[in-house]
This record gives C-alpha cells, sequence and structure tokens, in this order.
C-alpha cells in the first residue's frame, strides 16, 4: 500500500483521518468517528435536532480534509443520535463500521476510548495503515535521538536519529518501536530503515529528504 499524492494512497489516508480527527474533536458535540469498510467515515453527533449551527461545523472539519488532500479516501455522513430512535441506539450506531475515536471513555472490554483507532477487521487496509504509523510515531517521538520519520513510496519507513556514532542504545529503542508495532498487527504494511545523521559524511544530511515524504518532524533538527 504506497506515501504521497496519487502514488502513495496510504499516506493519504493516514493524513486525512488524524486531520479530521483533530477538527472534529474540537466540536463538542462530536461522540464518536467510526470508519466503515466502504470507507464511510461516520461522524457521530449528539445535538439538538434540527441545529444547523452543529452540523455546518462538522460539515466546515469535513470540507478542510477535502480541500487538504488530491485524492479523497473518505465519503462523509453524519448521524445524530438524537434524530434516532432510542431502543437498541447503542446497536445501531455500532453497525457504522469500526470505531475509529470515541469522546467518552467507556469499558475497555469495548475497546473504546478516547483517542483509540482500533483496526479489527483486516478487510480495511487503510485502517491498519493508520494504525500502524500513529502507534509508530506514538512510540518514537518519545525517544529524544529521533528527529524525522519519512516513508518511501515502498513503503519504507525510516526514522532518521542524531546520537552520538556508534551509540547502540538510541537504536534498540527504535528497533524496540518497530517490533511492537508488528506485534500490533496480523498485515505488516512498511519495511523499517534506521539513519543517523552524525554518521553520515559530511554534506550528506541534505540527502535526508530523499529517503521518503516527511511524516513526523521533532522540532530541532540535526
Amino acid at each position: 500500500m504506497p506515501l504521497h499524492k496519487y502514488n502513495n494512497p496510504g499516506l493519504v489516508y493516514y493524513k486525512a483521518l488524524s486531520k479530521y480527527l483533530e477538527l472534529a474533536r474540537e466540536i463538542p458535540e462530536v461522540t464518536e468517528v467510526r470508519l466503515a469498510d466502504d470507507d464511510t467515515l461516520y461522524t457521530i453527533i449528539a445535538a439538538t435536532p434540527h441545529d444547523d449551527d452543529i452540523l455546518g461545523q462538522v460539515i466546515d472539519a469535513e470540507l478542510a480534509v477535502m480541500r487538504s488532500v488530491d485524492v479523497q479516501p473518505f465519503l462523509f455522513h453524519t448521524l445524530n443520535t438524537q434524530r434516532l430512535p432510542q431502543d437498541g441506539l447503542d446497536k445501531q450506531i455500532s453497525s457504522h463500521g469500526n470505531l475509529v475515536w470515541a469522546r467518552k471513555a467507556v469499558p475497555e472490554s469495548q475497546g473504546r476510548k478516547e483517542g483509540t483507532v482500533k483496526a479489527s477487521k483486516f478487510n480495511n487496509p487503510g485502517l491498519v495503515y493508520y494504525n500502524a504509523l500513529s502507534k509508530y510515531i506514538e512510540l518514537v517521538k518519545d525517544i529524544p535521538e529521533v528527529m524525522e520519520v519519512r516513508l518511501s513510496g515502498d513503503d519504507t519507513l525510516c526514522t532518521i536519529i542524531s546520537a552520538t556514532p556508534h551509540d547502540d542504545e538510541p537504536c534498540y529503542r527504535v528497533f524496540a518501536a518497530q517490533e511492537t508495532v508488528m506485534r500490533s498487527l496480523k498485515q505488516q504494511p512498511f519495511l523499517y530503515d534506521l539513519v543517523n545523521c552524525r554518521e553520515l559524511p559530511e554534506g550528506a544530511g541534505e540527502r535526508l529528504s530523499s529517503l521518503g515524504d516527511l511524516v513526523w518532524q521533532r522540532d530541532s533538527r540535526c
């Protein structure tokens, strides 16, 4: 599943979903975001029926996402729980795809808490890709030596570190993060590579951009 624009739909999917969650969670009435196997992204809201202001905020978030990517990976649909029959409401909502994000924590057995991305079905490779990339970035950003994460068109995820040459400790921590992600999934969407920019020849640092599109960057560079 190849990264940027038309030759890498996986990263477009990841960027679009990340952007939408960032915007949707700022709307208090949004309670859940769900993703169906046909890539319909359902926004579940709890709002006064016919409150056009809330719906307008959701639509604005959808438009912001659509404008941010060249390829449109999602269809958008909004469900207002206050306009649905209350009998069997949870079952109605859960029928609209896998849970991607939920505002309020619920029992762990349901796997639903704020910020959770759950890919329980592997016939939705985009969500698996998003889950793996999100998990990896969550882990490596806590490693101070990690400066960037880049993703190439062949799905090689390159982690760029700035560490004392021959200091194996940061490398081992990156390897541990990679192993954690690999163990969390049955499908493996990435190959992994590691580059220490302080072990590159002088002037070679400028070529780091050739390692793929930038996915995540720490504030300070090498």
